[in-house]
């Protein structure tokens, strides 16, 4: 395992102090686990997994990936196991590439409009009356990054 964790350690790139920061260990701790002076307890193996998403199997055994494949989210798979129309896709593209401030503003929006009926309270008791009043709570976004906001 001395050989592995060696070999880790200069696959990201790291010196033994910034990388014994990492799992919480001394610089020197770290210096005998890679000479086989000093055998990791589980603790420091597992702290090395998790503070660089290492395989725990390839660390103890030598077998299998170095890295733990991070999970991976197709939208393209998930509308398609979905039967997602391209306008449900679009939507869900486009939300995505908002800002966080917009989404936020989109979320309670939504949430607001879809609460069901075991809510505490109406979910439209507050909701905008007018036009007006939905552009008071929440204000155009400048898409194109002008100073002026006064979109309209």
């Amino acid at each position: 395992m001395n050989e592995r964790i060696r070999e880790l350690r200069k696959a990201l790139g790291l010196n033994q102090v910034d990388f014994s920061k990492q799992i919480s260990v001394g610089s020197s701790t770290l210096a005998m686990f890679e000479t086989g002076d000093r055998i990791p307890k589980d603790i420091h193996i597992l702290q090395i997994c998790s503070a660089f998403n290492v395989n725990e199997e390839w660390l103890r055994n030598g077998t299998g990936n170095m890295f733990v494949e991070p999970a991976t989210f197709s939208l393209d798979d998930y509308a398609r196991s979905n039967n997602l129309r391209d306008m449900e896709i679009n939507l869900i593209r486009g939300f995505m590439e908002l800002d966080h401030c917009t989404r936020d503003a989109l979320y309670d929006l939504f949430k607001k409009a879809f609460a069901t009926e075991h809510d505490e309270k109406n979910a439209y008791d507050d909701s905008p009356k007018s036009p007006d009043e939905l552009e008071k709570a929440f204000p155009p976004v400048d898409l194109q990054g002008n100073k002026d906001t006064n979109v309209g």
